[in-house]
């Protein structure tokens, strides 16, 4: 009886470190590199509420394990500046929930409104939206 208890207590302890040897393995496997954004050397002019995608020009992602991930990549902020220029960031993930994000720096236009130029000054031109009865 004793003998029996003995041999149920050893192969517990070696399930029990065999299951630890894999659990260290797992850990110490996991992917837990993020993605890299590339920017090619071009230069991205976009116009306040056009389409996104001109963004999205000569900028790709790819990842060690997953490879690319640029189909992953959201736009995740525009900053705009006061001189013509606005900061885009960008975010991609990798299978692993790995999180990379990097900016550019972009030329950056606001959309015409309805103002008129006269003598070289601008008048904006504003319609009051009244409610249909």
């Amino acid at each position: 009886m004793k003998k029996a208890k003995n041999i149920s207590i050893c192969i517990l302890a070696v399930l029990c470190a065999g299951l630890a040897v894999v659990c260290v393995f797992m850990t110490f496997s996991k992917d837990k590199t993020p993605p890299e954004i590339n920017f090619a050397d071009i230069i991205i002019s976009y116009t306040e509420g056009d389409d996104t995608s001109v963004l999205f020009t000569g900028v790709s992602a790819s990842d060690l394990v997953d490879g690319d991930v640029t189909d992953r990549m959201i736009i995740k902020s525009i900053t705009t500046e006061r001189d013509g220029f606005a900061t885009v960031t960008y975010a991609v993930t990798d299978k692993s929930h790995n999180v990379a994000e990097r900016s550019k720096r972009i030329i950056y236009k606001t959309k015409p409104t309805a103002a008129t130029t006269q003598s070289g000054t601008d008048t904006a031109t504003t319609a009051s939206t009244k409610k249909k009865k």
